[in-house]
């Protein structure tokens, strides 16, 4: 007949699950810089390897602690620290890269101001690009004191713009310029400075927790930089037809549209940042090998405090040593 024993919470369980709480801090850690800063893949991550770190340490416990089949049970408890070992070995992937990533972060550093620059250098294309097209507009306008086809005619009419009127052509031209280069632009790049800068920040600090989010922050903000510069670019106006034309005086003297679109697609740059940091190689890192150990340690205590079930044969009365484990009699 089996002794009984009380099952209650021990410090060891609790030490366990201060273990577990530290592993799915760095498995998380390690998921941001494996992802490139995607929060949802970093989570199942870390839940998922925590959780079945704890259900394997469960499980050994139960192995260990078996009140009948031992000799069965003991095999289950070697396939089970085998399959911990390949576990926690796979973990420390996640706790490596994040060390030695962080190791090399002036490289990476350097990554993240190219991306800066590529994006900058969108604005700068945008600017220059618009500025022109702009100028061309207006300097089409100024042709329309020449004899002009019907579509242009129609065209100025539908826009409210007076044929060789300077006040109507500088009026319309500032509009375009207001619309494409001023206002909601302004705000927009101020706004994109204002986020870049705090990344930038976070990223030359290497805030550890801030870093794989500036490198999703930075993708984000670039993808959205070329979408909105191409929207700037092809606004209409209340015709329907975009803001900015480029009209031509051809051979014949008569003023025509040109074939020539002023109207620009910015395409999203190729960043480096984020790239980098999953593609980074996982090397072995001593500082992140002394503590995915310390780490383990601190979760399987919960499995080496506990006793071992022990059968004790006896003839007649006889009797068994209490050890503090489960005694099984025979």
């Amino acid at each position: 007949m089996a002794k009984e024993s009380k099952k209650t919470v021990t410090v060891a369980d609790l030490i366990s699950v201060i273990g577990l709480a530290v592993l799915a801090f760095f498995t998380f850690m390690g998921a941001m810089f494996k992802t490139g800063g995607v929060l949802s893949a970093s989570i199942l991550y870390a839940v998922g390897i925590t959780l079945f770190t704890w259900a394997l340490v469960l499980l050994l416990k139960s192995a260990k602690t078996a009140r009948s089949d031992q000799a069965k049970f003991k095999v289950f408890e070697i396939l089970l620290a085998v399959a911990y070992i390949a576990l926690a070995v796979f973990g420390a992937t996640f706790l490596m890269r994040y060390f030695s990533i962080s190791t090399s972060k002036d490289e990476y550093i350097s990554y993240f101001k190219q991306d800066v620059e590529s994006v900058n250098d969108l604005f700068t294309r945008y600017e220059s690009q618009e500025s022109e097209a702009i100028s061309k507009t207006g300097t089409g306008l100024r042709l329309t004191g020449y004899i002009c086809d019907a579509t242009v005619k129609s065209m100025l009419s539908d826009k409210g713009i007076t044929a060789n009127d300077r006040e109507s052509i500088n009026t319309y031209v500032g509009i375009v310029d207001g619309a494409i280069l001023k206002g909601d632009y302004e705000y927009f790049k101020a706004s994109y400075d204002k986020a870049v800068s705090s990344y930038l920040s976070d990223v030359q600090g290497w805030a550890a927790m801030k870093v794989p989010f500036a490198a999703s922050g930075m993708e984000d903000l670039a993808l959205e930089v070329a979408q909105t510069l191409t929207e700037k670019s092809s606004l209409t106006g209340t015709d329907g037809n975009p803001l900015k034309f480029n009209l031509v005086r051809g051979s014949d003297s008569v003023v025509h549209l040109s074939e020539d679109s002023l109207v620009y697609t910015y395409e999203k740059p190729t960043l480096l940042f984020q790239d980098r940091l999953r593609s980074a190689e996982t090397t072995l890192s001593i500082p992140g090998l002394a503590i995915a150990i310390v780490i383990h340690l601190l979760v399987l205590i919960s499995y080496f405090s506990a006793y071992r079930s022990k059968v004790v044969r006896r003839k007649g009365k006889g009797y068994a040593i209490q050890d503090g484990g489960i005694n099984l009699y025979e």
